[in-house]
C-alpha cells in the first residue's frame, strides 16, 4: 500500500456506511463482484455466482440492486472512494498532481481496466455504471475541497468552471492511457497542468 493512501481526505464529508452484519455482507458482495469482473468481464458477473462466492442469498442481492451492472457500479465506486480523494499539499498545483496520480493509477490498474472494458463493450452496462449524472456529480463533490482551498488561497479564480476544468484534466489521462496506450507518469501530468493553466 502506498504511503499516499494513508493520508486522510481533507474537508471531505465522510459517508456513513452500514455497520455490523450489513457492512460485512456488503464487503463480501463487493469483493465477489470485483473478482468476477476482473476474471471474466461483465458476462461473468451474475447474481447467482456473486451470491455463491459471497455466501449470501440471491434475495439479498435482488433487494438491493436492480441489475448486476448496478452492483458493479457500486463495487467499483467503493474502491474509487478509497483510492481517489483530495489531499492537502498546501498548494493547488500539488493537490492536482496528487489527484491526477491517483486517477492515473486507478484507471491503469486491474479494476479500472476491467471497468472500462465493461462500459465500452456492453451496451446495457454504461448507463447504469457511468452515464448516471449522479455518479459524476458525487465524484466532483468528493474532490471539491481541492478547488475550494485554491480559491481561498487566491490560486484559482472564483468564477472558474470547475466541472470543465476537472473534466479536461481527467480526460487527458484517459486519452493517454486508452488512445495513446502510454503510461501516466509525473512528466505527463506536469505537461497536462502546464497546458491547462497556460496564460
Amino acid at each position: 500500500m502506498s504511503s499516499e493512501k494513508t493520508q486522510q481526505p481533507v474537508d471531505a464529508a465522510t459517508p456513513k456506511r452500514p455497520g455490523g452484519r450489513t457492512a460485512e455482507n456488503s464487503r463480501r458482495i463487493h469483493d465477489a463482484t470485483i473478482e468476477l469482473l476482473v476474471e471474466g468481464g461483465f458476462e461473468a458477473v451474475t447474481f447467482q455466482e456473486i451470491a455463491r462466492r459471497a455466501g449470501v442469498g440471491r434475495a439479498t442481492l435482488y433487494r438491493r440492486w436492480d441489475s448486476p451492472s448496478m452492483l458493479i457500479r457500486d463495487a467499483v465506486l467503493d474502491i474509487v472512494e478509497t483510492e481517489i480523494f483530495p489531499v492537502d499539499t498546501g498548494t493547488f498545483h500539488g493537490d492536482l498532481v496528487q489527484l491526477l496520480r491517483q486517477i492515473g493509477r486507478f484507471i491503469s490498474g486491474t479494476v479500472g481496466v476491467a471497468a472500462m472494458i465493461t462500459t465500452l463493450s456492453n451496451p446495457g452496462a454504461p448507463r447504469d455504471m457511468t452515464v448516471n449524472p449522479g455518479i459524476w456529480m458525487s465524484r466532483l463533490e468528493a474532490i471539491a475541497p481541492i478547488f475550494q482551498r485554491a480559491i481561498k488561497r487566491g490560486e484559482l479564480d472564483p468564477d472558474q468552471d470547475v466541472e470543465a476544468l476537472f473534466a479536461s484534466l481527467a480526460g487527458a489521462l484517459y486519452f493517454r492511457i486508452i488512445v495513446m496506450t502510454e503510461p501516466v507518469d509525473d512528466a505527463w501530468i506536469e505537461r497536462v497542468l502546464k497546458e491547462a493553466f497556460r496564460k
